[in-house]
């Protein structure tokens, strides 16, 4: 079994890593690579907190504002990759540059939230909540952790399965994204926990995780169409779009694109369906961690 205080410093060194790069180039690769390490980092916070029933409330909010600001940039970012793979035409070329210009802006923001203090500030209330679960669970056993884990697990898989019904009852874009969150978060929290707990490279383990890995890069897709299609059809409004028909004709597109990427959703919810009750974790003796068992038993979801 390994250290939670190792994984989350792990998890700290590479997010602090990526820091650093965006400060000093926010390109896209390193914007993206700080939301991502952010992302691990939150859950793993997350789920320390949860199980041991202590508050995370403020390394939390801090976390979140600046993955937050990050947001807008990396969006711009996928925005310009979207439409470079379509045939742009002249007028088109118009929104790019509005994006271009959007994109100035937010690398500017991006580089006053981005500061040594804010980092340091951080890196205290992240600390705190280790020590707190530590002293929490000092006296655990590898049984106590994994029910602890179990159960915070089973609540984000609740919270999932809740998301999932409520969008597939009423869909909307809203609820679509708050689906995708609840996703992500249990991906990394089902990373980070099996992590801790030594099954992480068990073959179940790894065929769940590539399951929601790849439906959560469906779920993105669709929800970065929908916000460029919105923020085009937007933008036809302003004195800068000149020929509305042309840039409707690459709304038209985006809207065909974004609904093929729905159907393939649609059908991976099916295979997802059947692993989201079973994130598995090792059965534990005193000796040995060989055998596997199921974290939530299909009949508990």
């Amino acid at each position: 079994m390994k250290s939670s205080s190792d994984a989350i410093r792990a998890r700290w060194k590479d997010f602090s890593k990526n820091w650093s790069r965006v400060r000093r180039s926010p390109t896209s690769s390193a914007v993206h690579e700080l939301r991502s390490t952010g992302r691990r980092l939150e859950a793993c916070i997350a789920v320390v907190a949860e199980s041991a029933g202590i508050s995370n409330a403020r390394a939390a909010r801090q976390l979140e504002r600046i993955l937050s600001r990050l947001g807008p940039l990396r969006d711009l970012h996928i925005f310009r990759r979207a439409l470079a793979r379509f045939d742009v035409g002249h007028d088109d070329e118009r929104f790019c540059r509005y994006l271009d210009r959007q994109q100035s802006r937010e690398k500017r923001r991006l580089g006053h939230r981005l500061k040594a203090n804010v980092k340091r500030a951080l890196r205290r209330r992240l600390d705190k909540v280790d020590r707190l679960f530590q002293k929490a669970s000092d006296s655990w056993t590898y049984m106590e952790f994994r029910a602890a884990f179990e159960n915070v697990l089973q609540q984000q898989c609740a919270r999932l399965t809740v998301s999932h019904r409520a969008w597939a009852e009423q869909p909307d874009d809203k609820r679509f994204h708050g689906m995708r969150v609840e996703l992500r978060g249990l991906r990394y929290a089902t990373e980070f926990a099996t992590e801790v707990l030594g099954t992480l490279d068990y073959p179940d383990i790894q065929t769940h995780l590539r399951v929601m890995r790849n439906l959560q890069t469906i779920m993105g897709d669709i929800h970065d169409l929908h916000k460029l299609r919105t923020s085009l059809v937007a933008w036809t409004g302003s004195p800068s779009a000149k020929r509305r028909p042309a840039l409707m004709n690459l709304a038209s597109r985006l809207q065909q694109k974004y609904e093929s990427r729905m159907v393939e959703f649609k059908d991976h919810c099916r295979s997802f369906e059947g692993c989201l009750p079973t994130i598995l974790a090792a059965k534990s003796s005193t000796k040995s961690q060989s055998k596997m068992s199921p974290i939530i038993n299909p009949a508990d979801s």
